[in-house]
């Protein structure tokens, strides 16, 4: 028999609003936790991300400074991946695919020829496998001071057995961003001049 006080043509169960409640309260919970960790991870990000730009400003400053065998990096900063010092020699910077990730390089070379002449090469970070690639912890390893004196033809240089896929795809690197590097301008040594304002 029909509830007399049942509105004709209600078909609500009783307990469903409590059902739906109870599966509401749950969710609410969750979306709220959500949102407090997102806005906790934002705020995090946002206070450390100055503090870490500074760290890797410092890192890279001191490669540059152990590239130019100087106690300190010179006066000037990074135009793209280029950096220049302004008595007629750059620095260069680029990233080879190697066997085990990411190969992180930097090198000076002397810009007033007519094709950029390497001077030295650094090797600033890289997941080789060790004692196979050990060579690229050392600027002063035969391998690396092949380099020296040599221009965009850096790509021919011979690998080294067992590290095949590393050499190659460091010297391909390497000779791909001397191939479009800069060479002395009138300019360059202004640019440097300039570009001591960069330095932190």
């Amino acid at each position: 028999m029909a509830d007399v006080n049942e509105p004709p043509g209600s078909t609500e169960r009783p307990g469903a609003t409590g059902a739906v409640a109870a599966w509401l309260r749950p969710l609410a919970a969750f979306l709220a936790i959500t949102a407090g960790c997102a806005t906790l991870l934002a705020a995090t990000v946002e206070l450390t991300a100055p503090h870490i730009a500074d760290a890797r400003a410092r890192l890279e400053h001191q490669a540059v400074a152990r590239l130019l065998d100087a106690d300190t990096a010179p006066p000037g900063c990074w135009t793209g991946d280029t950096w220049f010092l302004g008595d007629g020699h750059a620095l260069l910077r680029g990233s080879a695919a190697g066997y085990g990730g990411p190969i992180q390089w930097m090198l000076v070379f002397d810009a007033t020829a007519g094709t950029p002449l390497i001077q030295r090469v650094l090797v600033t970070a890289h997941q080789e496998t060790p004692g196979i690639a050990d060579f690229l912890n050392d600027p002063q390893h035969g391998w690396l001071t092949g380099f020296h004196g040599r221009g965009a033809d850096a790509a021919n240089l011979d690998t080294i057995s067992g590290a095949t896929i590393t050499t190659r795809a460091l010297t391909r690197s390497i000779g791909r961003a001397l191939a479009d590097a800069p060479t002395q301008s009138p300019s360059m040594a202004a640019d440097g001049a300039a570009a001591a304002a960069c330095v932190p």
